[in-house]
C-alpha cells in the first residue's frame, strides 16, 4: 500500500531518503509550475531553486510543525508561494540598486530587439500575479477553486472572478484578429 503524503513527510524529516525522492516525485512538477507562474520573465531559472528550498523547509520543519501538517500538498504550495513572492521581491530590490549604478551606454551593435511573442506561456506572465496563479494552480496543479482557496488563504467567489478575468484577457491577449474583408461592390455594370 503506498504511503500517504504525511507519512512521506514525516519519514522524510527521520532522514528516509526514498520518501523525500517520493514525494518530490509526487509534488515537484505542480510546485515548479506554480513557482514560475510567480516568478514570471524575471527569473525563469529560479523556480527549481525555490522548490529545492522548499523541500529543504520541509526537511528541516521542527516535528511539532511537520505532525500538524495535514494537507501536505496544500502546505507545499503556500510554502512555494511565500518563498516565490519574496524571491520576486529580491529580484526588485536587486533591480532597484542596479538601476542606480551609472552604466555606459550599449552600442547600436549590441542592442538585440526581440519581437513580442503571443503564445500562451508569454500571455500567461503578461497577466498580474494574482491572475497568473490561478489560472496555473487551475490549470496545472490541477485544483479546485476550494483547494485554491484554502491554499491562498483567500474567498472562492474572489479566485473564481479573478480566474474568469484571467480567462478573458488570455482570449484578447491571444486572439488573432481576421483582416477587413475587401469591399465588394453590389452595383451592376
Amino acid at each position: 500500500m503506498p504511503a500517504d503524503d504525511r507519512q512521506l513527510l514525516l519519514r522524510m524529516r527521520r532522514g528516509d531518503e526514498a520518501a523525500a525522492a517520493l514525494l518530490w516525485q509526487r509534488h515537484a512538477t505542480r510546485l515548479l509550475a506554480y513557482a514560475r507562474a510567480i516568478l514570471g520573465r524575471r527569473d525563469p531559472h529560479g523556480a527549481h531553486d525555490i522548490v529545492q528550498q522548499i523541500f529543504l523547509t520541509a526537511l528541516r520543519a521542527p516535528r511539532s510543525q511537520a505532525t500538524a501538517v495535514l494537507d501536505v500538498p496544500g502546505w507545499l504550495l503556500i510554502l512555494t508561494r511565500h518563498a516565490a513572492i519574496n524571491h520576486v521581491r529580491s529580484l526588485r530590490r536587486e533591480q532597484a540598486r542596479l538601476n542606480h549604478v551609472p552604466r555606459p551606454s550599449p552600442s547600436p551593435a549590441t542592442v538585440v530587439s526581440h519581437p513580442e511573442s503571443t503564445d500562451l506561456t508569454s500571455a500567461l506572465d503578461q497577466l498580474p500575479r494574482p491572475m497568473r496563479e490561478v489560472v496555473v494552480l487551475k490549470h496545472i496543479a490541477g485544483l479546485t477553486f476550494d483547494q485554491i482557496a484554502e491554499s491562498l488563504g483567500a474567498n472562492r467567489s474572489t479566485l473564481a472572478s479573478r480566474y474568469r478575468a484571467a480567462l478573458d484577457l488570455l482570449r484578447t491577449m491571444l486572439a488573432d484578429p481576421l483582416p477587413p474583408l475587401p469591399e465588394v461592390s453590389h452595383a451592376r455594370a
